[in-house]
């Protein structure tokens, strides 16, 4: 643990532990020079022989620049810093570039945006993987619409595997009030149960009830029976 946390301190501390690091290595050179210069060597041959002795100067420093950080780290700093002095270099070639990543990323991101609401996201109902739509089909098994009332009375009378069974069709409604102004907005008419089924709760309104279902129910909301979600 102590030579993780030195190792995440060497990242803030790099220059300061760079000119340590050089002052280290002159200084090894330095006390070799001196100890060939006393068995007799001159000046540049001490010195030559010091550094043969040193091995590569820039190997040493990069074993211990390895030792003290995170190598990887030191490497993706270095190609930031390459390509950041490539890019001042060729702006014309940078703002394609920017241009290109923008573009690229922001059709991607509209694209998973599409297949998350489609394909990965479910329902926004209570346990949609137990939501199912039930539709008729004529005599050569081509769809033929939805189930009229009768084919849904009969269903839900004779069904035994579900737990409710609703009815809806989306259609515009006109929806107003003494302070608003009429709107025509997407809706849809729904059959006694449709809340339940779904799990949700109208923020206007109530629920609606299986004796709203029978011709002749009393209408409610200015004449209509209607909910909002």
């Amino acid at each position: 643990m102590t030579r993780v946390l030195r190792r995440l301190l060497s990242v803030f501390t790099h220059r300061r532990d760079e000119t340590d690091l050089s002052r280290e290595m002159s200084s090894h050179l330095a006390l070799l020079e001196d100890e060939y210069l006393r068995r007799g060597m001159t000046a540049d041959e001490a010195r030559l022989a010091a550094r043969r002795a040193m091995g590569s100067v820039a190997l040493a420093k990069d074993l211990h620049r390895d030792a003290r950080s995170f190598p990887w780290f030191e490497d993706v700093k270095r190609d930031i810093r390459h390509a950041g002095r490539q890019l001042r270099r060729a702006p014309g070639f940078t703002a394609v570039a920017v241009l290109t990543l923008g573009l690229g990323i922001g059709v991607n991101t509209a694209f998973f945006t599409i297949v998350n609401a489609i394909c990965l996201r479910g329902l926004p109902t209570r346990s949609p993987e137990r939501v199912l739509t039930i539709g008729s089909r004529d005599v050569q098994g081509r769809p033929a619409g939805g189930l009229s009332y009768a084919e849904l009375d009969a269903v839900r009378a004779s069904q035994k595997s579900f737990v409710e069974v609703a009815a809806y069709v989306s259609a515009p409604v006109a929806v107003g009030d003494e302070e608003h102004a009429t709107d025509r907005v997407m809706g849809a008419h729904i059959s006694a149960a449709g809340f339940d089924l779904l799990g949700e709760v109208p923020i206007r309104g109530r629920v609606f009830h299986s004796d709203d279902d029978r011709p002749g129910a009393p209408r409610r909301f200015a004449g209509q029976r209607a909910s909002i979600l």
